[in-house]
C-alpha cells in the first residue's frame, strides 16, 4: 500500500507542474504563425530552385572537366603529330589539318587546341613560338588566344606570300571533281578556306560558294537553298552522296 501512495503523490505533482508551466506559457499570435507560414511558402521554391541549379551547375563542371581530361589524354596518345620543322609548305598545312582531325573525332573545345597543339611542337618551331607567345603576353595570352589565329599566326609563319597567293589563286576556282566524294569535297574546301583565312570570306560567304563548286548533279539540287556556314552545305550535301 504506502508504494501506491507515493505513485499518487508523484503523479500529483508532476500534473500540477504541467499545469503551471502551460499557466506560465505565453500564447502565440496566430497572425504571426500565418505570417511566418506565408514566408516560409515564398522562400522555400527559391531555396530549392537555387540548390537544383546549384547541383546542376556543379555536375557540368565535373562533366566538362571530365571530358576535356579525358580528350587530352587521348590527344596525347596520338602518333606522328609532333611538329618539328617545316621543310615544306604543305608539310606545314598538312600538320594543321591533322590536328584538326584529332580534335574534331576527340571533341577537344576550342579553349584548349592552342595548348594541346603547342605541346606538340618541337625544335625550331617550338622556339618560335616560344618567343612569339612571349612577346605577346606569355602564358596568359597563350590560354586566350582562339584556335583559329593560332592557325593564321602558324600560316604567316611557314607560308610565305607566293605560298599564300597560290593558294587564293586555287581557292578562287575550286571544284568538286566529277569522281570526287562530297565528303572529301567539303574536307578540302574547308581546309583551303582555313589557309587563305579572310580572304575566304564569312561562314556565310563560304557556304555560298562551296554550293556553287559542287558538282552539277548536287548544284541543281541545292542550288536555292541558303546556308549559313559550311556545316549546313555537308550535312545537305550527305543525302547525295551514294
Amino acid at each position: 500500500m504506502p508504494p501506491r501512495r507515493q505513485t499518487r503523490r508523484t503523479t500529483g505533482r508532476a500534473n500540477r507542474l504541467n499545469t503551471d508551466s502551460a499557466s506560465n506559457e505565453t500564447p502565440v499570435d496566430p497572425n504571426i504563425v500565418t505570417a511566418i507560414n506565408q514566408d516560409l511558402a515564398g522562400l522555400l521554391p527559391n531555396l530549392v530552385a537555387q540548390k537544383v541549379e546549384a547541383v546542376i551547375q556543379k555536375t557540368r563542371s565535373e562533366g566538362h572537366a571530365n571530358q576535356n581530361t579525358n580528350s587530352g589524354a587521348r590527344f596525347q596518345k596520338q602518333k606522328r603529330i609532333s611538329f618539328s620543322h617545316a621543310t615544306t609548305p604543305i608539310k606545314a598545312r598538312n600538320w594543321i589539318a591533322h590536328i584538326e582531325k584529332i580534335y574534331e573525332v576527340l571533341g577537344v573545345e576550342d579553349q584548349y587546341k592552342v595548348r594541346l597543339a603547342a605541346y606538340k611542337l618541337e625544335d625550331d618551331v617550338q622556339a618560335w613560338w616560344e618567343g612569339h607567345k612571349q612577346a605577346k603576353g606569355g602564358d596568359a595570352y597563350a590560354a586566350t588566344l582562339p584556335w583559329v589565329d593560332f592557325r593564321r599566326i602558324f600560316y604567316e609563319k611557314y607560308l610565305s606570300t607566293a605560298d599564300s597567293e597560290a593558294y587564293v589563286r586555287e581557292y578562287a576556282v575550286i571544284r568538286q571533281g566529277n569522281d570526287e566524294p562530297a565528303s572529301e569535297f567539303i574536307v578540302r574546301f574547308a581546309r583551303l578556306a582555313s589557309i587563305v583565312g579572310d580572304a575566304a570570306g564569312t561562314p556565310k560567304i563560304q557556304a555560298e560558294k562551296c554550293k556553287w563548286a559542287v558538282c552539277d548533279r548536287i548544284r541543281k539540287s541545292i542550288m536555292f537553298m541558303k546556308f549559313k556556314d559550311l556545316t549546313e552545305v555537308a550535312y545537305t550535301i550527305k543525302t547525295f552522296e551514294f
